[in-house]
C-alpha cells in the first residue's frame, strides 16, 4: 500500500477493490495471473472478499472472461469486475451482457 508523507498506508478505491502501489516487504510477492515480481510503485488491486493481490492491468484482463479470483476461485462481486473492466478500456455496455 501507498504510504503518505507521515508514513500512513493510503488506498485508493476502484470499484470494490483497492488499489495501491507496491512498496517492498508488502504481504504478496508476485502476481499469479502473469507469474512475474511487483517491482516498487506498481499500480496493485486487492480484491475485498480473499484479499489476494494482482497488477491491475492483469486483473483487469483477467475479469475481461472471469467472475472469480485467479488464485482461489472465490467469486468475485459484478461491481468489482464491472470498474475493473471500464478501467482497463471496455464500455460499460459490454461489461454485464
Amino acid at each position: 500500500m501507498a504510504e503518505n508523507s507521515d508514513g500512513e498506508k493510503i488506498i485508493e478505491l476502484v470499484g470494490s477493490a483497492a488499489a495501491y502501489k507496491y512498496k517492498k516487504g508488502d504481504q504478496e510477492e508476485y502476481c499469479v495471473v502473469c507469474l512475474s515480481k511487483y517491482e516498487e510503485g506498481e499500480e496493485v488491486r486487492e480484491l475485498p472478499r480473499c484479499k489476494h493481490s494482482f497488477h491491475a492491468p492483469c486483473i483487469d484482463k483477467w475479469f475481461l472472461s472471469h467472475l472469480h479470483c485467479p488464485l482461489c476461485r472465490a467469486p468475485v462481486d459484478r461491481n468489482v469486475v464491472a470498474r475493473s473492466e471500464i478501467t482497463a478500456g471496455v464500455s460499460d455496455s459490454a461489461v454485464l451482457v
